[in-house]
């Protein structure tokens, strides 16, 4: 299934200390996200469409402390809910690490970090059946 970060939808985040990040997990470099401030920092993809999205890869990159982070989705670009919080665990500086979740149908969907201050590259996995998030919403 197709994989979206910045290039196909619009990336949106509370706030970035890097200019220009690359967010996408197989781009050059270590310009990824990193918040410039504490507290409820977060970084997303909004499409123009309804999607159902139903993975996350991570990719860290030097300087990079994140240990946990919670995945929200919205319908609406307003309201947002949980999906569920995930733990980074063992990793290394440019692996990718690959979270799966239960299907959500959404407008936009978005990493909120609980712990630690992430540098990463990111991107959501999505498939175009609409019917399987609908599916998990009742």
């Amino acid at each position: 299934m197709p994989a979206i970060a910045g290039k196909a939808v619009n990336v949106f985040f509370s706030s970035s200390a890097l200019n220009n990040p690359n967010f996408q997990v197989d781009s050059e470099g270590n310009n990824g996200w990193s918040p410039s401030g504490r507290g409820d920092a977060f970084v997303g993809v909004t499409s123009t469409i309804l999607q159902t999205y139903y993975a996350l890869d991570v990719k860290s990159l030097q300087g990079s402390t994140l240990s946990s982070f919670a995945l929200q989705f919205s319908l609406d670009d307003n309201r947002y809910q949980d999906i569920d919080d995930f733990q980074m665990g063992q990793y290394f500086v440019g692996s990718v690490k690959t979270f799966y979740f239960k299907p959500v149908y959404a407008k936009s969907i978005r990493l909120v970090v609980r712990q630690g201050t992430p540098n990463i590259k990111f991107e959501f996995y999505y498939s175009n059946d609409s019917s399987l998030g609908q599916e998990v919403r009742r």
